[in-house]
């Protein structure tokens, strides 16, 4: 399908092509009625126990629509299972099903596909016997997309993809409660009867707060208190601080500078899932920097958490993952160690972005003190470099968490820790440093991933706003540059000052927000915190005078205050293209709603720019982040659903928005790249992409373009 699905039976016959022919050959056939297997499917490695799709994956994504699975009668499996069931009167077949039975309620995926000989004692009519079952299937989505893993909560700790498929019995009753790293569920669970298992079921992922279950977070600015406001705290053993041209302050570690820790039972590590995260820099190179670690050496019991020749270690002794990256002194990398109980996983992220990972390690079993920067094992040893920013998560964080506390978009520092004595060297020594600084770090901020992003759940649609209305009294553009136009035509944004223009936009966004709008307090806090409480109301009431003077010139907008909440309210008269594009993205939510006018309304409002791209303010990142995620999200959904009804002009188009808000998906520039035919315009877009991925990731692209323009 034109989506990456495959037909189900129906469709295959409505569509007269009853005959498919699949290849499990690499290379492409010149044969348009020949389809590759792996576009479409992927293979598990049979195993004594049930294969798993994280851990047994001979071939393919896991992800994709067919199953294969091979077991020949010839093989060590077949013959060992042989010894241990057809002995105690089991036949091969009845075993055979039964293994291809626990396969699917393992990994929420039927066999398509199994391969056997005769001698195997199965024949197709039994393998056949699986299409007996009775089905519960199902999506557990975000933003309209599956996630690409979740674990079911239960006895057989099962997990799947997000797009799962379970057999059950006539008389049996199960519950489905779905689980992922970093997302919470509606509904939480669903009981599902044998007897009649109803339609396909969807769970709505939902992206938790970063700081749920933080359990440590050291900012390291001028000692080791912990930020949570828990009873955990750090011991200070010689570390030093000082302010850093990229960090701010920093911990200064080394010989005999170190952290203790409480245990790890009071950190709720032990046999549990985690997350620990740090920025370092490294001064020198060392056979072994500990970066976590303690005093013993049990197995299993011991846990490290290291630089080994400058490579990220990942073990509990006797139980170790060694990353793949190696770090160079002098520069500051974002380093994750990751472990989730479920599957035994070990996972090394640097940067933002995975290094390595491997599974079936079992967890943590310690439950003595931890250290930072310093450890026993390898002779003893400490941590040659500075620190900042260092948290612990008794819960395994999602990609997008780590990829967000790498970009720093998901911030975990507490309100009021801002160090005032930091800024008074900035400022008198290295304002100018800094401000190059700021703007290179602000342009790495505003890109977004294309999945997993939280949206905006308090959104205030109106029912429907009509897809065009003839006249309207005045617009307010938030997309682009931001503007106020008066029924006359006329721009009303330099009657502003920056003060009034930022009130407007607080009051606008909240409004949005929440039904209520904003606080009072919530309002000064934004605006004018620091103020003592006279002033801070002197100023408020002067500036929102000054605001509905120039409003009152705008018919439809009006300023209320009630119930110590600010708002602005804006009739469905007054143009507003932040309220009608969120209108428009519910609406393409729906497929059956692309239509050539609804699609072509959203593309003119989000085409005039990201958003709000001139106004910079800290309060105003969440909703930048979040808007540009919604919208990167829905126009893979678009591109996704329309690229074989588009004409090429038209997905170029597409492609090209989509790159705007997302200038470095690798997908969208090689489908773009096969959809242009001027080399001379493919090789200006390769060249932009190529610019803007060596700035963001700092290495060049790999891909060169004579092997993506073809």
């Amino acid at each position: 399908n034109a989506d990456g699905s495959f037909p189900g039976l129906n469709q295959v016959l409505a569509d007269k092509k009853q005959i498919l022919i699949l290849t499990l050959n690499d290379l492409k056939t010149p044969f348009d009625w020949v389809f590759s297997y792996w576009d479409y499917g992927f293979q598990l490695k049979p195993s004594h126990n049930v294969p798993t799709l994280f851990n047994d994956l001979e071939k393919g994504d896991y992800r994709a629509h067919l199953l294969m699975l091979e077991v020949l009668s010839t093989s060590e499996l077949y013959l060992d299972l042989k010894k241990k069931y057809i002995n105690s009167g089991w036949s091969g077949w009845q075993f055979l099903l039964n293994y291809l039975l626990n396969t699917w309620q393992q990994n929420g995926k039927k066999v398509t596909y199994f391969i056997t000989d005769p001698s195997s004692g199965i024949a197709n009519s039994q393998a056949m016997l699986l299409n007996s079952f009775k089905t519960v299937t199902g999506k557990v989505v975000h933003n309209l997309q599956p996630l690409d893993y979740v674990i079911w909560e239960g006895g057989k700790q099962q997990y799947t993809n997000g797009e799962f498929s379970f057999p059950i019995f006539s008389n049996e009753k199960i519950t489905l409660t779905p689980n992922s790293p970093g997302f919470e569920f509606s509904p939480a669970s669903t009981k599902i009867n044998g007897a009649n298992p109803g339609d396909t079921l969807y769970f709505f992922a939902s992206p938790v707060n970063i700081n749920k279950q933080l359990q440590l977070y050291f900012p390291f600015s001028k000692n080791t208190d912990n930020a949570v406001g828990s009873p955990n705290q750090g011991i200070n053993h010689g570390l030093l601080f000082r302010p850093d041209l990229e960090r701010g302050p920093v911990a200064v570690f080394g010989n005999k500078r170190w952290v203790s820790l409480p245990s790890a039972n009071e950190l709720g590590i032990v046999q549990s899932d985690f997350t620990f995260a740090v920025w370092l820099k490294m001064d020198s190179l060392d056979i072994e920097q500990s970066i976590l670690g303690t005093y013993t050496r049990d197995v299993r019991g011991s846990i490290h958490l290291s630089l080994r020749n400058s490579v990220p270690y990942f073990g509990f002794f006797g139980n170790d993952h060694l990353g793949r990256n190696q770090l160079e002194t002098g520069k500051w990398y974002h380093v994750v160690w990751r472990y989730m109980k479920f599957s035994g996983e070990q996972a090394i992220y640097v940067n933002g972005k995975l290094d390595s990972r491997s599974f079936n390690h079992p967890a943590y079993g310690g439950a003595d003190s931890l250290y930072i920067g310093r450890t026993t094992l390898v002779g003893g040893k400490y941590f040659n470099g500075q620190m900042s920013d260092f948290g612990l998560w008794n819960r395994a964080l999602s990609d997008t968490e780590i990829w967000l506390l790498a970009r720093e978009m998901s911030p975990i520092k507490p309100l009021g820790s801002f160090n005032y004595w930091y800024l008074g060297i900035t400022l008198l020594v290295i304002l100018p440093i800094a401000a190059l600084m700021y703007v290179f770090r602000k342009r790495k901020a505003s890109f977004n991933p294309t999945q997993k992003f939280e949206p905006i759940p308090e959104l205030v649609l109106p029912a429907e706003t009509p897809v065009a209305i003839p006249y309207r009294n005045a617009s307010i553009q938030l997309f682009g540059k931001f503007d106020i136009t008066d029924p006359a035509g006329n721009s009303r944004i330099d009657d502003l000052s920056p003060k009034i223009r930022e009130l407007m936009l607080v009051l606008l966004l909240y409004s949005q927000k929440y039904a209520e709008g904003i606080s009072t307090e919530e309002l000064t806090i934004v605006l004018w915190k620091g103020f003592d409480s006279k002033k801070a109301t002197n100023n408020r009431n002067v500036s929102v005078h000054k605001l509905r003077m120039t409003l009152k010139e705008l018919s439809g907008v009006e300023i209320n205050f009630q119930n110590n909440f600010w708002k602005i309210e804006l009739d469905s008269t007054v143009e507003f293209d932040y309220r009608s594009c969120f209108v428009y993205m519910k609406k393409l939510g729906d497929p059956g709603n692309h239509t050539p006018e609804v699609l072509s309304a959203f593309y003119n409002v989000v085409s005039k720019g990201r958003f709000l791209t001139g106004d910079q303010y800290s309060w105003l990142d969440q909703f930048k982040e979040r808007v540009d995620a919604e919208i990167i999200t829905l126009l893979n959904f678009i591109i996704e659903k329309n690229q074989q009804k588009f004409s090429n002009a038209e997905l170029i188009n597409w492609i090209d928005l989509l790159m705007l808000f997302d200038p470095i998906n690798e997908e969208m520039i090689e489908m773009l790249m096969k959809t242009l035919t001027d080399i001379k315009l493919a090789r200006q877009y390769y060249t932009r992409f190529s610019q803007e991925y060596k700035l963001y990731y700092g290495e060049k692209f790999a891909v060169p373009f004579e092997q993506l323009f073809d």
